[in-house]
């Protein structure tokens, strides 16, 4: 099977890395069992794989996913974090209105309150409505 059409003779690199990793009968074999207006893509796949193999042999692909899931969950830590962050602000907030507005003082629901789908969380006592209060486990964007 001719190379030519999926791996460029001005980056010979590429085709050095695939054929080190996979062999060249290997990724013939390969790309024969790929229809014709994919191989293309499975070529630049193969590059890929190879060139992550060459740098880490025993994790491969594999490696390079695991460390963006790490990544992923960090996000994620950072974004609760900062979602929590808002909430204490908007607690913040809704306690300097309790000072300014006697009325409200009655109950504690003058925050942004909705039902919240946390199970975890108290009725306020001495709401009427039996609200749930805000919640540092849900964004305003899980709201009902």
């Amino acid at each position: 099977m001719p190379f030519l059409p999926y791996f460029s003779p001005h980056e010979p690199n590429k085709f050095a890395s695939v054929h080190k990793v996979f062999g060249a009968s290997n990724v013939s074999k390969m790309l024969m069992e790929v229809p014709e207006p994919q191989r293309a893509d499975a070529a630049n796949s193969l590059v890929y794989e190879a060139n992550l193999r060459l740098r880490d042999p025993v994790y491969g692909c594999m490696g390079a996913i695991m460390a963006l899931q790490q990544q992923v969950q960090a996000l994620e830590a950072e974004l609760e974090a900062i979602r929590a962050e808002i909430l204490k602000h908007k607690y913040r907030q809704a306690g300097s209105s309790l000072i300014s507005n006697p009325h409200a003082a009655a109950c504690s629901c003058i925050l942004p309150l909705r039902r919240c789908r946390s199970p975890h969380l108290p009725l306020c006592p001495r709401c009427p409505r039996g609200l749930l209060l805000f919640c540092v486990h849900c964004t305003p964007f899980k709201f009902y």
